[in-house]
C-alpha cells in the first residue's frame, strides 16, 4: 500500500514573500502609491492574489473599478513571474525532510492557491521537484 502525504506550498515548504512584496509594490508604483513593507504585506497573505490585491489597495485606502482590478492583477502576476522567485527559499529543514519521505516510499503532493506553473518553477528553482513525482506511477 502506497502512502501519500500533502504540503501546503506557501508559508509551510517556502518561505516567497519577498518576491510578493517585489510585485505588489511593483503594482503599487504603477498607481504612484508608496510601497509596502514585508511585514504590512504578510499580514495581508492568505485567501491567494486576488484578495492581497485588493487589501493591498485598501492599507492605502482605495478600492479599484473592475477594469483596473483586473489589469493590477494580470500586472501582479507578470512581475511576480518575472522576478524568477529569485528570493523564495525553503524553509530550514524542508528539503531533507521532504528526501527522507521520498527515500521511505511516501508518495509527496503539494497544494497551493498559486497556479500551477509558478508552483513547477519554484520547486524546480529550489531543486526539489523530482521529490514531487511518483516515478513509478504510469499516469
Amino acid at each position: 500500500m502506497k502512502k501519500f502525504i500533502l504540503f501546503d506550498l506557501d508559508g509551510t515548504l517556502i518561505d516567497g514573500v519577498d518576491d510578493l512584496v517585489v510585485a505588489m509594490n511593483t503594482v503599487l508604483a504603477g498607481f504612484a502609491l508608496p510601497p509596502l513593507q514585508r511585514p504590512a504585506l504578510e499580514v495581508m497573505l492568505g485567501d491567494g492574489m486576488r484578495m492581497l490585491t485588493r487589501r493591498a489597495f485598501a492599507a492605502h485606502n482605495m478600492t479599484l473599478p473592475a477594469m483596473a482590478f483586473e489589469a493590477a492583477c494580470e500586472k501582479f502576476l507578470a512581475v511576480y513571474e518575472a522576478t524568477g522567485y529569485a528570493h523564495t527559499r525553503l524553509y530550514a529543514g524542508v528539503a531533507e525532510t521532504l528526501r527522507r519521505l521520498h527515500r521511505d516510499g511516501w508518495v509527496i503532493g503539494l497544494a497551493s492557491n498559486k497556479p500551477t506553473l509558478p508552483c513547477i518553477s519554484i520547486l524546480a528553482r529550489l531543486k526539489v521537484d523530482d521529490l514531487f513525482r511518483d516515478r513509478k506511477s504510469v499516469v
